[in-house]
């Protein structure tokens, strides 16, 4: 089986916008490279759709509930099938097709067409391996890997020429349990995990991952903000190192909730 590498795929962090000089008389003029960041916030939604249908329904072939990885990878299609349809269509729209936005915009289609592919035929496999044809379920998936090594070729590629600093949706190299509850935030919180049937309070200073009963079906934790500031707390339901859910809060001495069926 193929496993999605942490690293590849587009996170929804807030991408950060940038203002380039030009012309004359200290005018201001939206670079290229901004234009294409601010397509990709206002397109936050059918990223998060990607993301998170790409990583559930790993997280739930891996423990081989096909079915449900079958019906996340769909999901996630739905928002990489508006990507990829929305990117063209921008793409159509500028009109020098040798100019520099032109070319930004190319690299981000075929980066959603990889995508595609890849999610598509990982899809097929899930439902091969739900009809009980295990082994032509793998040797399917196995298909999607060509995909997956270009789309993270592409997307390294734009995160360097964008200079942006979103994640994705895992870390090569960081051990996770299989079942876990991260809090991210730069000061001091407070909250409580609730898992199979039992409750704990949690507390830290920065970023804590903290390991539930991987037994559970549902997982329930919050974490509050002890100060007044407006930074942002998130935290997330982790299955396997994947985000399965996640709320976040930027509210004085706010708090964030989050439950999600694992």
């Amino acid at each position: 089986m193929v496993r999605m590498r942490r690293r590849q795929f587009l996170s929804t962090a807030a991408v950060a916008s940038a203002l380039g000089l030009a012309g004359c008389g200290g005018m201001l003029e939206e670079s290229p490279e901004s234009k294409v960041n601010a397509w990709l916030e206002d397109h936050q939604e059918s990223r998060r759709l990607m993301e998170a249908g790409f990583q559930a329904g790993d997280s739930a072939y891996r423990r081989g509930r096909y079915e449900e990885a079958a019906t996340q990878y769909a999901n996630g299609l739905d928002g990489v099938t508006t990507l990829l349809t929305d990117a063209k269509e921008r793409r159509k729209k500028i009109d020098d097709d040798g100019s520099r936005l032109h070319e930004l915009f190319t690299k981000l289609v075929d980066y959603y067409a990889h995508v595609e592919k890849a999610m598509t035929i990982r899809r097929d496999a899930a439902r091969l391996a739900a009809d009980g044809e295990t082994a032509a379920a793998e040797r399917k998936r196995d298909e999607s890997t060509p995909h997956v090594e270009k789309a993270n070729e592409l997307w390294a590629t734009l995160a360097d020429e964008l200079d942006l600093t979103t994640s994705t949706t895992t870390t090569e190299g960081e051990s996770f349990p299989p079942l876990a509850v991260r809090v991210l935030y730069d000061g001091e919180w407070q909250g409580a995990v609730s898992a199979g049937g039992s409750s704990r309070s949690i507390s830290g200073v920065g970023e804590r991952v903290v390991e539930v009963d991987a037994d559970a079906n549902v997982v329930s934790a919050n974490a509050q903000k002890e100060d007044g500031g407006g930074a942002k707390l998130t935290i997330q339901v982790l299955e396997d190192g994947n985000v399965v859910k996640e709320t976040s809060t930027t509210a004085e001495y706010g708090v964030a909730q989050v439950t999600a069926n694992v």
